[in-house]
């Protein structure tokens, strides 16, 4: 399963936190494992306690489904995501990185400096690469990880990326 921090830096220049004599970065997503008696959790290998684990993580497709909610893209009053022409129309935007064969399209999901989700696709056409974006969130929303797992998703709050992979937290 995978998780995230909860709680981001009331300063900018503040990039990590100590849990338990390890150091965690903001914005950074880990992989955790409950222990057998429920009273303990391993993040990346970490044994940490349930009570401090609650405290300072939170399960990253619940943090995910929060800020969908904040930006619109997922109706409260329909349980379900809004439909592919208005996601088309009002929320995703696709840009392009690299040219010919290199050429990847990324679609962008949310406001650039508060809430922003980067969706990668394999698509060749801007239209796919829409529809796979709507996908991939649909997937998510049905408790399918592999978005997530994979990468797929990524999500930050400092703008759009000048290159491919470089969405950061602020």
């Amino acid at each position: 399963m995978l998780c995230i921090l909860s709680q981001f830096p009331a300063y900018q220049s503040v990039s990590t936190i100590k849990v338990a004599d390890e150091n965690f970065t903001f914005g950074k997503v880990y992989r955790y494992l409950n222990d057998d008696d429920d009273k303990a959790v391993f993040v990346n290998g970490m044994k940490i306690s349930k009570k401090l684990f609650d405290t300072h993580f939170i399960d990253y497709p619940t943090f995910v489904l929060s800020k969908l909610k904040e930006l619109g893209v997922y109706d409260k009053a329909k349980d379900k995501l809004v439909s592919l022409n208005s996601f088309k129309k009002d929320y995703c935007d696709v840009r392009t990185y690299g040219k010919g064969v290199n050429k990847s399209l990324v679609c962008y999901v949310g406001l650039p400096k508060d809430n922003l989700f980067q969706l990668y696709s394999i698509a060749t056409t801007k239209t796919d690469a829409i529809k796979d974006a709507y996908y991939q969130l649909e997937c998510i929303l049905s408790g399918e990880n592999l978005p997530l797992i994979s990468g797929f998703l990524v999500w930050g709050n400092s703008g759009y990326p000048i290159s491919l992979h470089d969405i950061r937290i602020k």
